[in-house]
């Protein structure tokens, strides 16, 4: 194998990492709502994509090659996933159900800055508390850690939101900027 069958290989994974990242990353924007910004991130992925395949069919006799293209599908799949944590755009329903004392909980998350409905619910093993929060990924984090402090037995699920009218956002907004 000489330097420049590696380089080949090489330039064929990071543009499959390049084209699966932005794929991955178009799918969070077009799930928000982004309508400009998402048909600009599919003409990006569609050429990177090309130039990769066109650079692999043009080598049908490396092994290298292919593997270097899988390869790089894989990892821009895990890259992809670490940029969509990373930039945390829009918003997450945090659904927490507890059996510990909903207004004590409800006035340490109102302290720490999370707005909230909570409601009482029955479930399988009796009475207990449903807490709603809609806030951004990046804070939910945060949440999900101060809630299993006051509540190591609570179960939380956590859901994207794709939009938010009105209510109580001590976060702000979310720019729409490229929405439309």
């Amino acid at each position: 194998m000489s330097t420049a069958d590696f380089l080949t290989a090489l330039l064929i994974f990071g543009l499959r990492v390049t084209d699966v990242s932005i794929g991955t990353t178009k799918l969070l924007f077009l799930v928000r709502g982004y309508r400009i910004l998402t048909p600009l991130l599919s003409f990006l992925e569609a050429c990177v994509w090309l130039l990769a395949t066109t650079i692999v069919f043009r080598n049908l006799d490396s092994l290298l090659n292919g593997f270097a293209f899988a390869s790089g599908f894989a990892a821009g799949t895990v890259a992809g996933m670490a940029i969509e944590r990373w930039v945390g755009l829009g918003y997450t329903l945090v659904r927490i159900f507890t059996r510990e004392d909903p207004a004590r909980i409800t006035a340490i998350l109102r302290e720490s800055n999370f707005g909230m409905t909570s409601f009482r619910a029955a479930g399988y093993e009796g009475e207990l508390a449903v807490l709603l929060v809609v806030t951004t990924p990046k804070q939910a984090d945060r949440l999900i850690r101060i809630i299993k402090e006051l509540d190591p037995k609570v179960f939380v699920t956590v859901d994207p939101v794709r939009s938010v009218i009105g209510g109580y956002s001590p976060m702000g907004r979310t720019p729409s900027l490229l929405r439309k």
